[in-house]
């Protein structure tokens, strides 16, 4: 993403950024295809052994591809400036707060443990350390708070936290859906997938190429977050009963929805920010992305477990333990299998409400990003100069010659051809005189 931000320009950069989302969406529908296919005829760490490889092939083809041309630097130097300080305190707090946040509420790890509870405190106390780290001590710190002051990034930057959290609880806890309450093989739940991460692809391409086209973004966040409203607010109406047709026109819906704003508001966002933070505002947004996707995980794990647990009878409580598998439901009775059924689509369906607000709260931000368009006030002023030198027309040498100036004589009457008659024309006066002839000149130097 930096890199297309350094090499393309701000007006085509949504066509660009718009094909990257489509592939990210497409790695989205292939990479459950292949672990599921793993899963059901090896072994699930498979595809963790197929990573290896496309990881070198990557490498090898940046190596080949990529221009290198970076400034040399003063290593010393470059190291003073990191801040480490900023990434202690960052990971601390992210791994001290995901940590009680996921495993709270099930059987060891009640929310009133003391463990919990320490290690919320903890992170929270590590949370606010980062924040006075970045905003005192950093020199160029990894998330500097000056970015948040306008109203616009600071609204895209929390939206990129939301669509983070909704869009990886998504992506996850669908295909928990249908193997747990649908009864669908891993591999038939990715491909009951594939609507999503098919339209969001589609859409993002098309969103691209609309921001070049018109240099405007505005009207597709705004689209974007609303259909993605929309879409999720019939999710929830899934449960064990809806029909499998129906939820993939949902998911079709939350795929346009995610295709629209998923790339466009990185765009937005580098067109608010002047070009020596673009970079800065990129990293940020996708640690914002990254970040709400491990805390959506999160928050949808404990919701799905607690869910769950309070959905069944008593004297099944014990499925509760295994919250992402359900069990070989042959083993039960008939009524025993509905209510296991039953509590897998109330935990899934709560899942899917907490996601609700998220979306509806993007959608509301939207209200305070101003399109600019794709084109800053000081980038537009630095391009008039060159457009004007540009329009000025150039001669050549040799045409400087053949263009006489005002000051020269120009022959315009047909009395020039008159060796007697001397016309002169200047920028103010005609000078029309006989010029005197041999014999006269002759015959005077003689008397």
């Amino acid at each position: 993403m930096m890199i297309v931000s350094d090499i393309v320009t701000l007006q085509e950069r949504g066509k660009y950024q718009g094909i990257l989302g489509a592939m990210v969406g497409l790695g989205n529908a292939l990479g459950p295809l292949i672990a599921s296919a793993f899963t059901l005829h090896t072994t699930w760490r498979g595809l963790f052994y197929l990573l290896a490889p496309l990881i070198m092939v990557t490498v090898a083809g940046s190596w080949i591809f990529l221009p290198s041309n970076m400034p040399k630097l003063n290593l010393k130097e470059t190291i003073s400036k990191i801040d480490f300080l900023g990434l202690f305190w960052g990971t601390a707090a992210v791994i001290l707060l995901l940590i009680p946040i996921s495993s709270g509420g099930h059987a060891g790890t009640p929310w009133d443990s003391p463990q919990v509870i320490a290690m919320l405190v903890v992170g929270g106390v590590c949370l606010l350390a980062f924040l006075f780290s970045e905003w005192k001590l950093a020199s160029l710190p990894m998330m500097p708070l000056s970015i948040f002051r306008k109203p616009s990034v600071a609204a895209m930057l929390a939206q990129s936290f939301l669509l983070g959290a909704c869009y990886y609880s998504y992506l996850y806890f669908i295909p928990l859906y249908y193997q747990n309450v649908r009864g669908r093989t891993p591999l038939i739940a990715a491909c009951l997938q594939l609507p999503l991460v098919f339209a969001q692809s589609s859409f993002s391409t098309m969103s691209g190429l609309y921001m070049s086209r018109f240099n405007r973004y505005g009207e597709i966040i705004w689209g974007g977050f609303g259909i993605w409203t929309v879409g999720a607010g019939l999710l929830t109406l899934a449960d064990e009963h809806t029909h499998i047709g129906l939820i993939c026109f949902f998911l079709v819906l939350v795929g346009f929805g995610t295709g629209m704003v998923f790339q466009p508001t990185l765009v937005a966002l580098q067109a608010h920010c002047p070009k020596a933070q673009r970079a800065v505002i990129v990293s940020n947004r996708n640690f914002l992305r990254s970040s709400g996707g491990a805390v959506g995980l999160a928050v949808s794990s404990a919701i799905l477990g607690n869910v769950l647990k309070g959905a069944l009878p008593q004297r099944l409580h014990y499925v509760a333990q295994s919250t992402f598998a359900a069990p070989d439901l042959s083993t039960f009775s008939a009524a025993d299998q509905t209510a296991i059924k039953s509590a897998y689509a109330s935990a899934s369906r709560a899942v899917f409400i907490w996601c609700v607000p998220c979306v509806g709260a993007c959608f509301l931000l939207c209200s305070l990003i101003k399109d600019g368009g794709l084109q800053r006030k000081e980038e537009k002023e630095a391009a008039l100069p060159q457009t004007r030198e540009e329009k000025t027309p150039r001669h050549s040498v040799g045409d400087e010659e053949k263009c006489p100036s005002a000051e020269e004589p120009v022959e315009t009457d047909a009395r020039s051809k008159d060796p007697g008659v001397n016309v002169s024309h200047s920028a103010n006066s005609t000078d029309v005189s006989p010029k005197p002839s041999a014999l006269s000149l002759k015959s005077e130097s003689s008397r």
